[in-house]
């Protein structure tokens, strides 16, 4: 049928991909993503399956990327992971593209270790740089691999994640927090694994540092007013528009809280909620809420930015209130006064057991 014609589109693409022998054969290949997101969007694919399709062609491109890298500079000197952060960590990408991203390597002897560090710099310097010219977007952050920072050994990132968990404030951890949805793209899997194995151990009991993670996702407002209506931006650079985007925040935080809380695996937002469920730690009237939610939001988020590719702007997560119909508001304002009610649980973590 129609879907699987579009599926087929995205499959030919990724065999692109896999098969091109340059970065500029990569970026002439995405240009159609935007037209194929459109047609699984105006076909009524499911929000989660597109964004799963997007996540699949980006973890093609940076692959190929890799390998190209490897192919350049050579053989790297010791087992490294190179893992994506946010919402690429999270395989919720959408059309707006920006790098999230970071490497570990293993620890080396002292006398290796500045040859190790000097060759996955130039590396992941070459792949952030590629990953730019093909259409994913320097991170304005500079959470990226190239930066040094975010290039270490396996003992450092360690005292990262010790240090964020031991000792952060809210505004810390609005800069941290993707950090927590990790998910390895390429390499040996055992890095990331021994560092998600060293965050469940420093994270438990640490009642102080979920209520932190908590606090930092209050700062994003719900755009809904003390009357239940739809809050839009008054003036600015997006006047008329709320943030979808922030809308979805409190839903991805509440999933990464109770996620590191309860040691899951799982970096997506509704394969977290769902895994919640199956263990009885939410009830099922609030998980069919919360995914209700987050699945109609994402498809309005495809939607506008469709719609601005279409009339030639970029694609962004403001969305116009005029762009609505009066059932799509009615629909938003009841799903904005349901994540209120999730503010009113996350508001209340660390003050008490998080369970509920």
């Amino acid at each position: 049928d129609l879907l699987d014609v579009h599926r087929y589109s995205a499959t030919f693409m990724i065999e692109q991909v896999r098969n091109s022998t340059t970065a500029q054969e990569i970026e002439q290949s995405l240009k159609r993503l935007p037209r194929i997101v459109k047609a699984l969007t105006d076909s009524g694919a499911h929000a989660r399956n597109i964004s799963r399709i997007i996540t699949t062609i980006s973890d093609t491109v940076l692959g190929k990327l890799i390998d190209f890298a490897i192919e350049e500079i050579g053989e790297p000197p010791a087992r490294f992971a190179f893992i994506s952060l946010g919402s690429e960590g999270r395989e919720e990408q959408t059309l707006v593209t920006e790098q999230d991203n970071a490497l570990i390597f293993e620890d080396v002897a002292p006398d290796e270790s500045a040859a190790v560090h000097a060759y996955f710099q130039s590396f992941s310097t070459k792949v952030c740089t590629w990953l730019d010219q093909v259409g994913y977007d320097f991170c304005k952050g500079n959470v990226m691999a190239m930066n040094p920072d975010w290039c270490q050994p396996i003992t450092i990132w360690q005292s990262y994640f010790s240090q964020w968990i031991a000792d952060s404030r809210p505004e810390d951890l609005m800069e941290v927090s993707i950090f927590f949805d990790f998910r390895c793209l390429y390499g040996d899997t055992r890095l990331p694994d021994q560092l998600r194995g060293h965050i469940r151990n420093k994270a438990e009991n640490q009642k102080a540092f979920f209520y932190q993670m908590a606090q930092n996702s209050l700062l994003f407002k719900v755009p809904i007013d003390f009357f239940g209506n739809i809050a839009v931006e008054s003036g600015g650079a997006h006047p008329n528009t709320f943030n979808i985007k922030h809308a979805m925040a409190q839903i991805v935080s509440f999933a990464r809280i109770y996620a590191i809380y309860y040691s899951l695996e799982s970096t997506n937002t509704l394969q977290r909620i769902d895994k919640l469920q199956e263990k009885n730690i939410l009830k099922n009237e609030i998980h069919e809420e919360i995914v209700e939610a987050y699945n109609y939001l994402m498809q309005l988020r495809f939607r506008h930015q469709v719609s601005r590719i279409d009339s030639g702007a970029e694609p962004d997560n403001h969305v116009t209130i005029n762009e609505l119909t009066h059932m799509e508001k009615d629909m938003l304002e009841k799903i904005f006064s349901q994540i209120n009610q999730l503010r009113k649980r996350l508001s209340l973590v660390g003050h008490n057991e998080i369970y509920f």
